[in-house]
């Protein structure tokens, strides 16, 4: 599986989107199939979570980051950027190839970031 290295405030963060982090993102309500209306609808208080949840991803320790650390950055940068955008993409490719056909009809293609 593969991972993407981004910045948070000054540190470098490993993200890794796998079963665990689709895991914990069912853990707090999401599903995969409301994907695309989340990241449509609230970007906001998605794009912060996912990230942090895809940096404990990679030792699948919830304490291995803490969650206010990516809505400080998110608030401080916004997610416009072209590091969010590639982010996203990441994000779906990774969870593209995990999922069932009937799931994958329902993960955003990325464009641009609202």
């Amino acid at each position: 599986m593969s991972k993407m290295t981004i910045t948070v405030g000054v540190d470098k963060v490993d993200v890794r989107f796998g079963f665990w982090t689709l895991s914990e993102l069912s853990k707090r309500g999401y599903k995969i199939s409301d994907l695309k209306r989340i990241l449509e609808d609230d970007p906001y208080g998605f794009i912060p979570v996912v990230t942090y949840l895809g940096a404990c991803g990679v030792s699948r320790d919830l304490y291995s980051h803490k969650e206010s650390d990516f809505w400080d950055h998110y608030e401080k940068v916004g997610i416009a950027g072209e590091d969010v955008i590639r982010l996203v993409q990441f994000f779906t490719d990774s969870i593209s190839k995990l999922v069932t056909p009937q799931e994958k009809k329902s993960i955003p293609k990325t464009g641009k970031a609202k």
